[in-house]
């Protein structure tokens, strides 16, 4: 009021007035209700301007500041984590653009202002699977490559290491497209010795993982931590045709009058051809459909999606990481304390990721990934991955990129017209 005076912006009767006006404040927040819904968004959106402009700007030119979210999904994420009985974290990304649609750093923002989507790293466990997987799609394998899924103890940091599937449970020699399907920890650690844990990291970064892993034979398995938005985003890349997304809140920034300050524009490049993209959503489809993730049907969510569950140690993390032609979203619930919360992914992730996906589509019709139509049939013996002959007992079509299906014909099995004769009596 002093300035204002000084500068004759007011005079003394209207600075008197002012400096005898009583204070009134105004009280704080502090129950959860439907307004919290945008807190953590634009808690987010706060950090990134103060980061990117600092405070001076901030304070003097009357930013306007315009964001990705939609309010419609940002209310739907956080009603969707309300229905869980621990702590969590739900994020929506536009898989084409990288825009960042809704976040929900926790349940409740009054009670606690700590973002579990992007200050939180976690083990994802089999939520890493996928990079895995696709690694060995880029190093020549194909969904009836044969696994073997055996117990098998390996030495870690001067420790003997005996990592199990889930369940105590072995399926011996295996498809690589059932392996990621049932989350076969043993095959997967077979799939990452065959490749090398450094051509899997490498494909990891390519896609968007920047937290630090060490080329250890551990991390297929998802023992490095990340976060929710980090991992979100890197599943883009599956589903938009092999593109990365960097996830981005803010569309636009202006000064008050008007004048552009910054204008973000999708960030995209192409880090894995068309054709692994197909594969990829095509082997994650059948996580949903048959696999880890099949609960999903149970609980009314009937549009075609693709994902994978991830449940870490002493069940202490659970994530799905799922997506469908038009959106991707990551769930993430636990404790902050990282104590058990005895629930696995299908019971503790794939309930608030289908709650929330519900809502986000509801009117919208089924829309099947035409990506995969551009996939190739063969039939083949899923017994050794080779394409069928006449006296092969068991045939299985699989789906495979354009040029790259099995060359060689099953040799454990009778071919022509001895096979056809054979094939009569089994």
């Amino acid at each position: 009021l002093d300035t204002m005076q000084n500068i004759g912006f007011i005079d003394k009767s209207q600075w008197r007035e002012a400096v005898n006006e009583p204070l009134r404040i105004s009280p704080v927040r502090l129950a959860a209700n439907s307004s919290d819904a945008f807190d953590f968004y634009q808690a987010q959106v706060e950090q990134g301007l103060y980061e990117r402009m600092g405070e001076e700007i901030i304070s003097r030119y009357g930013l306007h500041v315009y964001t990705n979210m939609d309010p419609l999904l940002q209310k739907y994420a956080h009603q969707a984590l309300q229905g869980s009985p621990h702590e969590g974290a739900l994020v929506a990304i536009d898989p084409f653009t990288g825009k960042v649609l809704a976040l929900v750093g926790g349940k409740d923002f009054s009670r606690s202002q700590f973002n579990r989507a992007t200050q939180a790293k976690r083990q994802p466990g089999s939520a890493f699977k996928p990079f895995v997987y696709g690694a060995a799609i880029a190093h020549g394998f194909n969904p009836a490559s044969i696994l073997h899924d055996e117990k098998k103890q390996f030495t870690f940091e001067g420790k003997n290491w005996d990592p199990r599937n889930y369940g105590n449970r072995y399926y011996g020699d295996v498809p690589l497209r059932r392996a990621l399907a049932l989350s076969l920890n043993a095959a997967t650690l077979d799939l990452a010795e065959r490749i090398g844990i450094g051509g899997i990291i490498s494909y990891a970064r390519a896609l968007g993982i920047e937290s630090p892993i060490e080329p250890s034979l551990s991390a297929a398995l998802g023992s490095y931590e990340v976060n929710l938005l980090e991992l979100t985003a890197a599943y883009a890349a599956f589903a938009n045709g092999g593109s990365t997304a960097r996830p981005y809140l803010i569309d636009l920034i202006t000064d008050a009058d008007g004048n552009s300050l910054e204008w973000n524009i999708p960030d995209k490049r192409q880090v894995i051809p068309f054709g692994q993209s197909a594969m990829m959503t095509s082997l994650l489809r059948d996580v949903v459909r048959e696999g880890t993730a099949k609960s999903l049907a149970t609980l009314g969510f009937t549009h075609p999606a693709a994902g994978k569950t991830g449940t870490t140690n002493q069940e202490k993390d659970a994530w799905f990481i799922g997506y469908t032609p038009r959106l991707l979203c990551g769930v993430w619930i636990g404790d902050d304390k990282a104590t058990s919360i005895e629930l696995s992914a299908s019971q503790a992730a794939i309930p608030v990721w289908a709650l929330f996906m519900k809502n986000a589509l509801a009117g919208a019709p089924p829309k099947d990934f035409l990506a995969t139509t551009m996939l190739e049939l063969h039939s083949i013996d899923p017994a050794n991955g080779l394409l069928s002959v006449y006296g092969c007992p068991v045939k299985k079509e699989e789906a495979f990129i354009p040029g790259e299906a099995p060359k060689l014909k099953c040799t454990d099995h009778s071919g022509g017209l001895k096979g056809w004769f054979e094939g009569l009596w089994k």
